[in-house]
């Protein structure tokens, strides 16, 4: 099975495969940094005002959406991705945890089309999701859209790192283990052979940061992760 975002059918099908044995590869291939990921970019969003709606694009297995509701009581979030699967891992995992306050809805869909009115969210995030969709700018796009004025996109996203030594090792890292242990924990090695020639494929962060702006956001600004190898891009929706 060839796995390419120009075909997004390929990888809805590569997502619906591994995901009972997502969360266990990704805490193995990240050394459980995705964690301190995670926080930090649910954070950067939030900054300290308390959110109304907040919606999770590339939602996957559900782990941004739990950080939001431990981060803000009350988080009334909405997860979107548009593998099924994915979703039904992330409602067992906020079933597990017993919010007592906190809101889920799953939405299936496409993050380039959403399904909602222009200013329904007051925040937006996408993890690990937009190297994977066809047009990502349409995504930033969206995101704009359904954003209140003054609201807050962040991506989180693997990245290549700048600094040419880690570079060579992260390179090393992404072409022999990642598919090793990706082959291992799901079995299924090309989806893990696909994810290092995604983050190679990708656009930088500065690439992504210049699409923001493109799209209007305000007071863009990027935090390397991890020497690099992951990036958190956050922009505001014009007040104005």
């Amino acid at each position: 099975m060839t796995y390419t975002k120009s075909a997004p059918e390929t990888i809805q099908e590569m997502f619906g495969k591994i995901a009972a044995r997502y969360d266990l590869c990704n805490k193995a291939l990240s050394f459980n940094l995705h964690r301190l990921w995670n926080r930090t970019l649910v954070r950067e969003i939030l900054n300290g005002t308390p959110p109304s709606k907040i919606l999770d694009l590339c939602a996957g297995t559900g782990d941004i959406a739990i950080e939001f509701a431990h981060q803000s009581k009350g988080a009334d979030v909405t997860l979107l991705d548009f593998c099924a699967p994915m979703l039904d891992v992330a409602k067992e995992k906020a079933q597990s945890e017993a919010f007592k306050e906190a809101v889920f809805s799953y939405v299936e869909g496409d993050a380039t089309l959403l399904p909602f009115n222009e200013g329904s969210f007051s925040n937006v995030s996408v993890a690990y999701g937009i190297r994977n969709i066809q047009n990502p700018l349409k995504c930033v796009q969206e995101a704009h859209r359904v954003l209140v004025p003054g609201g807050t996109l962040g991506i989180l996203e693997l990245t290549r790192p700048k600094n040419p030594l880690v570079g060579f090792f992260h390179s090393l890292y992404l072409k022999t283990f990642v598919p090793m242990i990706g082959s291992l924990v799901t079995q299924d090695k090309e989806a893990y052979q696909y994810l290092n020639k995604s983050i190679k494929q990708f656009q930088t962060a500065s690439a992504l940061e210049r699409m923001l702006i493109e799209t209007g956001f305000v007071n863009v600004r990027t935090i390397p992760a991890s020497l690099g190898i992951a990036s958190i891009i956050v922009g505001t929706k014009s007040p104005s």
